[in-house]
């Protein structure tokens, strides 16, 4: 069965699974850093991270953030 309207539907998921892998990256080594940082003296962004990751696509589904590094 062929939908005229589908086309183009396996480039698009690629690209949105792409830009969802690069924000969990993104999070994660800003998690990294932020441990780094900490390690240093500096205040840890535990609200600001939460909030990232409670956004972040790989958590969407779940009930609560992962743990901080």
């Amino acid at each position: 069965m062929y939908f005229e309207f589908h086309r183009g539907v396996y480039t698009t998921q690629a690209a949105h699974k792409r830009n969802m892998r690069t924000s969990e990256v993104a999070t994660l080594d800003a998690e990294k850093l932020a441990s780094l940082a900490w390690l240093n003296g500096q205040p840890y962004p535990n609200p600001e991270l939460t909030e990232s990751w409670k956004k972040s696509p790989s958590t969407a589904s779940t009930t609560s953030p992962p743990a901080p590094a």
